[in-house]
């Protein structure tokens, strides 16, 4: 009988505990969701209260059944406890998988060619990969800054001896630039590649690096009088990243070749300006430069991609004892090298077996990345609709579910300034490809992406320009090339 007694007043005991960890957690996150700093004692001291008040209660209960002797043989105190699981047992019961849910193959190209391009782009993998740098201040090359580059490209024989050596010394980089431009597409994931925290990814700094320098040699060759050997040049690192921008799976990767692009757009502008652009010149560049298509610079497959990235992590990444590596993300980044202590294990599970519920976690990561590709697929892009998602979601804690919830607030980033980014580098293509057709007497007409009509021109400066997102012309937004 003792030992029932005691059996029955632990169970209580954890009872108590379940339920005012997650009611604590679940008010504190009501209260202090927006909050900078939260209240971390507020938490604490609501759990103590919660923790009083049904202890209380169960004490409360046990000595009035006693002492009116309404409960000797414990009948009623067993079937309240049984009474007190069910709520448990609901808010632990996870949801049913997703049917017919996103897979690898909806990123992926099914062309065994295009994929044949993966390892020889990984050859400029950022981790232990060809590095490139124009910003290597203890050697003799051209330090090409973001905010120096367009000076190169118009003062090129002012830095012709240092562009020459930087063209030189990616001789091995123009090597893989050239296989590359041998497949019918490129790849930046394959079948084989496991998309989470560890996928291969190309380096920044080398691909901007060596397509700065592309961009030097180009503008250098031009102003030496040799423009088509220059404009050669640029035309294959250009044919190249148009190869890439459909196929990439992977939002960094979508990113760099977004951001090569617009560096080509930019310095085959500057050589249409330059008076040794000749007729021969020009027809390289219509060749190279059409306007590039509203699919490429899409973001629905990079979108998908970021969804299974997201659940493989939690599939494969994510353990009971590492839960709070997730919220701090140090496991990810490599800031805690330190293996985790014993107690740090035990409670890291404890959280995740009492708030985290797989399936419901992939369900809520599923509707918001439902709303951004049916907001990427929009004209123009259009992610308002999962930003209110998330705002609102944010708002509304699942108590079923308060790890996954948490991880799903924290682990999705707003993707509207890079999809504004991919558009603007589209509609620069857009204008380039005119401006080459006005040189050439080969008129190209363009509806502008973001009006009804075709892309005007600047009666001051001659040039063409799109009227921007706020669908006006001559106002800031306007997208012009050249435009500082």
């Amino acid at each position: 009988m003792r030992v029932k007694l005691i059996i029955g007043w632990l169970y209580a005991v954890i009872l108590c505990l379940i339920y005012g960890l997650l009611l604590s957690a679940y008010g504190f996150l009501l209260c202090f969701q927006e909050t900078d700093e939260p209240r971390l004692s507020f938490l604490f001291l609501l759990f103590l209260a919660l923790l009083a008040v049904f202890i209380g209660c169960c004490f409360g209960l046990s000595w009035l059944w006693r002492r009116r002797n309404w409960d000797s043989r414990g009948r009623w105190r067993f079937a309240l406890l049984v009474l007190l699981t069910i709520p448990v047992v609901c808010l632990m019961r996870d949801a049913t998988p997703i049917e017919h849910d996103y897979s690898m193959k909806d990123i992926v190209p099914g062309d065994p060619k295009i994929l044949a391009s993966y390892d020889t782009l990984m050859v400029f993998r950022k981790d232990g990969g060809m590095q490139v740098k124009t910003t290597d201040t203890s050697a003799n090359y051209p330090q090409f800054q973001t905010n120096w580059f367009s000076n190169y490209l118009t003062n090129t024989i002012v830095y012709s001896e240092s562009i020459s050596y930087a063209w030189n010394r990616i001789a091995e980089a123009r090597s893989v630039i050239e296989k590359l431009d041998t497949f019918p597409g490129i790849a930046d994931l394959t079948p084989q590649v496991p998309l989470g925290t560890n996928t291969p990814i190309p380096n920044f700094v080398t691909l901007r690096s060596i397509s700065w320098t592309y961009a030097a040699y180009a503008s250098l060759k031009t102003a030496e009088g040799h423009p088509e050997e220059g404009v050669k040049q640029l035309a294959k690192i250009q044919s190249v990243t148009r190869k890439a921008l459909p196929h990439s799976a992977i939002l960094v990767d979508k990113m760099i070749w977004i951001s090569v692009a617009r560096n080509n757009i930019e310095a085959a502008y500057v050589i249409l300006q330059h008076p040794q652009c000749n007729p021969k010149t020009l027809e390289i560049l219509k060749d190279a430069f059409p306007s590039i298509s509203e699919e490429d610079v899409s973001f629905s497959r990079v979108l998908i991609g970021e969804y299974l990235g997201l659940k493989n992590i939690c599939e494969v990444w994510l353990r009971p004892s590492n839960l709070f590596d997730a919220f701090s993300m140090t496991e990810v980044v490599g800031a805690n090298p330190k293996p985790p202590s014993l107690f740090r294990k035990a409670a890291s599970s404890f959280v995740y077996y009492l708030t985290f519920r797989k399936n419901r976690t992939f369900r809520d990561f599923r509707k918001h990345f439902d709303l951004l590709v049916e907001g990427a697929g929009k004209h123009p892009p259009d992610m308002s609709r999962a930003d209110r998602f998330v705002k609102n979601y944010i708002r509304h804690p699942d108590i079923r579910n308060l790890g996954g919830w948490f991880m799903v607030s924290v682990a999705i980033p707003s993707f509207t300034r890079s999809s504004e980014t991919a558009v603007r580098t589209k509609v620069l293509s857009d204008l380039l490809a005119i401006e080459i057709g006005n040189r050439l007497n080969q008129p190209v007409v363009l509806d502008d992406y973001y009006s009804d009509g075709p892309y005007g021109r600047d009666e001051r400066t001659g040039r063409a320009f799109s009227v921007g997102p706020d669908k006006k012309p001559n106002t800031d937004d306007d997208i012009v090339l050249g435009k500082n």
